[in-house]
Formats: C-alpha cells, structure tokens, sequence
C-alpha cells in the first residue's frame, strides 16, 4: 500500500517559526531553547577542526560534480578525499539520479525543516542520504536523526519514496556505516509536535552540546551553569564525586568556546582601531621559518652551508604512499592508528 508522509495541523502557542536544521540535531534534541532566534552582537565561529571539514566537503562535492576537477590538497588530504569519493562512486553503483550538496526544506506549520544533503540519490522507491565525516571521532549512521531527517524530507517532495538507506563515511577511519527502513509517514509531524511542544514548555539542557549551539553567547542557563564552577570551593575534592565531576567535563568545552569566542570579538574590535581600558595588543615571536621568495639552494648558500647538509631522507607516510602507486588495501593491512584520548560523553 502506499504511503504519504503526513504534515499534520499543528496545534501552534506564539512561538512563531522555528527554523531546525537536520545537522544540528543533536543539540536541539536535547535543548529547545537552542531553536529560538536570538541576535547576538556575538559570532560563534567554527573552530580549526570544522573549518577543515567545511573546506574537505567543498572538494569532494567538487569532484563529484566534475570528476576531472584537480585536488589542490596536501597528500593526507588526497587519501581523505579519495576514500570519500570513491565510496559514493560504489554506493551509488551507476546510478545517475543523484545530487551532492542538495538542498531540502519542508514546513510543517511553524517547523520550517532545512539543511544541505551531501549526497542525495533516489532509485525506484528508495532515497539514500550519504554524509562524509572527516573529524577524529568515528560516527554510526544507526540512530542518526541528520540522517533520518533528509530522507523523510525528500519523500515529502517524492510522494513514490517509500524506503530510505542512510550512510555515514568516516574519511579518517576508512569505515562506513549504514541505517535505513521503511518511511514513516508521521515522522516529520511527530518530530515537528515534539519541538513545538518542548519550545513552548521552555525546555533546555545544558552539557557538552551547548558548545555547538548558535545561543551559546545568549543564553542565561548555559553562563549561569559555568558561573558556578567559578566559586569558591567549587572544585574542591571534585575527584571524590564523580557526579559532580561528571556535570563539570559537560561544561568545559561551551565555557572554552564562549570565551575563545570573547577573545576573537576584542581581536576584532582592537583591530578596527577600538580600545579596551587595560588591555594592548602583544606581538611575540613565531616559530622560525624560511622566507618563502628564497629557494633552497639559495637559502644554503646565505647561511654557509651545503644544501645536501640542508636536507633529510624521510619515509613517506601511508598516504603518500597510496599516492605513488601503492595498493590502498595491502597499506590498510599493517598500519596503526595511534589513539587520541578525548571525553566521550553518554
């Protein structure tokens, strides 16, 4: 029988329209008042890490579209890269009915659903969503609502869409992961009820996910949960209660974003020629480098020395290796990946 995603009348309190992103998810999933549209004199900029993702998505959207395209990358980038794109290239298997960096949007009374697919590709009854990650933490596509989101918005647009397939490819980590089933027709509704229901109630959650949140600079819970870590006594013996200890870690990255955030917006202002009582701008001394207009044989012979002195015998690296030739499978096969220590928060 065949289905159609229902957008129900929703029953609205004056919250007017909340714009949700499908990316953000597992912050307003959890916190309602992160919906609520607030100005803030204050930019949340996207750290070192999110920035490179955003310039790593760019290329392999890029190829994708044109598969004679040059990669201007370095050769660990390259090995990302190609992983990403080969793995679409085999997931969508010939199939040319696909878009990369596909834009949805679906309103269902005041949820205005939006965001960009990275890849979007239907056949017959089915739409897949495929999502690159390219970060240090490896992500299961099971349980994934970005996921989950752009299939059910794509069936709204495509009434014959009755299945959905989400992949998640971890560039770094050479793994694939996969989700999927049958539309549910009220999910998108049922999502849109929930949201309503919890904004109107003023329903909020601070922890760790309050560092991704576009009100981080705004919101009145999340300053008044840090201020009290900045009391007297407040971390005293805090081993002894992992509880306590617990809540804490949950706080640490939105209070270093907030003020890593204070510290690019006084930069800024200071740069414009703005002055802070107490406060100049330091110059010090960077690690020391060649001049880029000079080259090495030249650089040698300035210092008085010989340029076979200048130079190192190194070994290339798996990447680089993969990219002279080297069989990406027989590499897999025998290298380590050094683990990073980091706060998984469940």
């Amino acid at each position: 029988m065949k289905k159609t995603v229902k957008a129900e009348k929703l029953k609205s309190k004056g919250t007017g329209t909340l714009f949700v992103s499908p990316s953000a998810w597992m912050v307003w999933e959890k916190c309602a008042l992160s919906l609520q549209a607030v100005k803030s004199p204050l930019v949340l900029e996207q750290d070192e890490y999110a920035k490179e993702g955003t310039r790593l998505h760019a290329i392999i959207a890029d190829i994708l579209r044109d598969p004679d395209y040059a990669v201007s990358a370095d050769s660990d980038d390259t090995a990302l890269i190609r992983f990403a794109v080969e793995t679409v290239r085999q997931e969508l298997n010939g199939n040319v009915n696909y878009a990369v960096e596909s834009g949805l949007s679906v309103k269902i009374k005041n949820v205005s659903f939006s965001g960009t697919a990275d890849v979007l590709a239907t056949k017959d009854d089915t739409v897949t969503i495929i999502d690159h990650k390219m970060g240090w933490r490896e992500v299961e596509a099971e349980g994934n609502s970005q996921l989950k989101l752009y299939a059910h918005m794509e069936a709204v647009r495509h009434e014959k869409i009755n299945r959905w397939k989400g992949i998640v490819i971890n560039a770094r980590f050479n793994s694939v992961s996969y989700t999927g089933g049958e539309i549910d027709p009220y999910y998108l509704s049922t999502t849109a009820k929930d949201i309503l229901a919890r904004t109107a109630k003023k329903q909020f959650q601070t922890g760790n996910h309050c560092a991704y949140c576009q009100r981080l600079s705004t919101c009145a819970k999340i300053r008044a949960e840090i201020a009290k870590w900045t009391r007297p006594g407040a971390i005293d013996s805090i081993t002894r209660e992992p509880e306590r200890l617990s809540e804490a870690l949950r706080l640490a990255k939105p209070a270093e974003k907030l003020f890593e955030t204070i510290k690019k917006e006084a930069q800024l202002f200071m740069d414009l020629g703005g002055v802070i009582p107490g406060v100049t701008v330091e110059y010090t001394a960077g690690t020391r480098a060649w001049p880029r207009d000079m080259n090495r044989l030249d650089i040698a012979t300035r210092i008085g020395v010989k340029l076979e002195d200048m130079i190192e015998e190194t070994f290339k690296s798996p990447a680089q290796a993969e990219k002279v030739g080297a069989d990406k499978d027989a590499i897999n096969s025998i290298v380590i990946r050094p683990p990073r220590k980091g706060f998984k928060f469940i």
